[in-house]
């Protein structure tokens, strides 16, 4: 009986600080409601007869997708979702904009239960979700329609991780079979998702100390990204995307400019100002150039901390782990189109609430508020595309 009230008591502690993000997440974005179609919206949404009539649906499966879904990556599980967001709101953009907003809501209470799991400290989850739920750096991702394919691999990444984690604590091939579709669906979402099975594996070498035990697990994740890649590079591979280069066509030049843009990537999560939509970034071409100096010295600084954190707190390390891997496919290893973007950030920044949720730094949720604010006055550049031009170009 008395474990009974235990639990429910429990269960309520957890309904509280959920709502809370749920209602700040909806509050904070709430005024992009009012937005119209910009950017690239345009022409994935507006002027895109191809999500208009459902006789299309089956050409997302097949090498057609690419002439008419204004897409140059194979990304079907967003592409189907303006589908459906077509037939429930036509070209109303309050529609495409609320079903964004409920799907970045989604994020941050995954990320809540995931931060909860991982350091079982509900304050620090709690922090932890808020700081997600309101960095303006990921506001990009909420306003841009077009740039659902994040939110969509966030929520399937996240739900594929928890579903793993519960796997372990029970043993239950049910929550395992869940655990790989949620994958399925985010490797199909965004690209980006692939990075999933090392996460998952660095997540038991630093938490559950279970990789022997948990072995035969890895195996299902293999296969789905087996799957993935033969579709993606095979089957249904865009002859587009041979024509990207690195930048000056060498891969020298591509290391020292990724160099500044991984470090600047660092510096808008901490210090998110100076937002752009565009980024226009110099190619460097020497380690003397005093940026790309300053950015090695960054990475490597992380670095060294990766190492100090490994020996004396290992739960630690899994932050800068999560960044960096979860940044290797817009890393321009493979060659991009854009090789600098807010929205790459959106499932990286998950790093950064894990820091802060296993420091416990209480004040980050105060910060929060104050970055709340910044978020809403930037929800105004994406208005029309009128003010985003002034704003950005």
């Amino acid at each position: 009986m008395l474990r009974g009230i235990s639990g429910t008591r429990t269960s309520f502690n957890l309904i509280i600080p959920v709502l809370i993000i749920v209602c700040l997440s909806q509050f904070v974005y709430l005024n992009t409601l009012s937005n119209q179609f910009v950017y690239d919206d345009e022409f994935i949404i507006t002027n895109n007869s191809f999500i208009k009539t459902w006789n299309n649906f089956p050409k997302l499966f097949n090498r057609e997708y690419f002439e008419y879904s204004g897409e140059l990556s194979y990304r079907p599980v967003a592409t189907a979702t303006y589908f459906i967001d077509h037939a429930l709101w036509r070209l109303a953009p309050a529609g495409y904009h609320f079903t964004n907003n409920c799907l970045h809501t989604l994020n941050a209470a995954l990320l809540f239960f995931l931060l909860l799991h991982l350091f079982r400290h509900t304050g620090g989850a709690f922090a932890g979700a808020l700081l997600f739920a309101c960095h303006p750096v990921l506001s990009e991702t909420v306003n841009a329609v077009c740039f659902r394919e994040d939110l969509l691999a966030c929520a399937f990444f996240l739900s594929s991780f928890l579903l793993y984690c519960k796997t372990n604590a029970r043993r239950s091939y049910f929550l395992y079979a869940a655990s790989l579709i949620c994958y399925f669906f985010g490797i199909f979402s965004k690209e980006i998702a692939i990075t999933l099975p090392l996460l998952i594996f660095l997540y038991d070498v630093l938490f559950t100390g279970m990789c022997k035990k948990t072995l035969h697990y890895y195996s299902g994740y293999v296969f789905v990204t087996l799957f993935y890649l033969i579709i993606r590079f095979v089957f249904l591979h865009n002859p587009v995307e041979s024509t990207v280069s690195y930048p000056e066509n060498s891969i020298w030049v591509n290391c020292l400019t990724m160099s500044k843009v991984c470090a600047y990537y660092i510096k808008l999560l901490f210090l998110p100002v100076k937002l752009c939509s565009d980024y226009v970034i110099p190619r460097s071409f020497s380690l003397r150039e005093p940026a790309v100096a300053v950015s090695l010295f960054l990475i490597a600084s992380v670095a060294a901390v990766v190492y100090k954190l490994f020996i004396h707190h290992k739960h630690l390390v899994f932050s800068p782990v999560w960044f960096f891997i979860t940044l290797l496919p817009v890393l321009n290893i493979i060659p991009i189109e854009n090789i600098m973007a807010e929205r790459y950030l959106y499932l990286p920044a998950v790093s950064f609430c894990i820091l802060c949720a296993g420091f416990d730094c209480a004040r980050q949720a105060y910060e929060c508020f104050f970055w709340k604010t910044v978020c809403n006055c930037r929800h105004f550049e994406w208005h029309s595309n009128i003010v985003f031009n002034k704003n950005f170009k």
